[in-house]
């Protein structure tokens, strides 16, 4: 378990900085930590063309009103787009163990499957489900 507080399995930040992922997995991180911000990646900037992100979660173990969890699979603090074959579980997957998730005692938490800036997704965004940072609402591939 990753109390860090950041990106359990890919953490990615800085001037310039960015993350492309195209195929394999990310599956399995937990983070656990009063401000806890993407369980599987975190990242400044993602593309994201192909793979899996699953089974990831972000904990906020404290439950004052500063505490915080968001995107259980995915937190991404600038442009983030998803495109092609590319899988992101949320919160309605059937296997709970393929579920991205966030849990808190009482916080504000957003974005199960991914989380970016005030946008967030709940549920899984499959193959064929395009998610934009650049473009609010459902259009976007949003949820909330």
């Amino acid at each position: 378990m990753n109390t860090s507080g950041s990106g359990g399995g890919v953490y990615v930040t800085g001037a310039g900085s960015s993350f492309i992922m195209t195929g394999g997995n990310i599956f399995g991180h937990n983070i656990y930590a009063r401000m806890a911000l993407g369980g599987g990646v975190y990242a400044s900037t993602f593309t994201m063309t192909g793979g899996k992100i699953y089974g990831n979660s972000a904990v906020a173990y404290s439950s004052d009103s500063g505490s915080i969890a968001m995107g259980g699979g995915v937190y991404v603090s600038g442009t983030f787009t998803k495109t092609g074959d590319a899988i992101i579980n949320g919160s309605n997957e059937l296997i709970e163990a393929e579920r991205n998730t966030v849990s808190w005692g009482r916080t504000t938490t957003s974005g199960a499957a991914v989380q970016n800036d005030t946008r967030s997704r709940e549920t899984t965004a499959g193959a064929g489900v395009d998610l934009d940072s650049e473009i609010d609402g459902a259009e976007g591939g949003w949820e909330n």
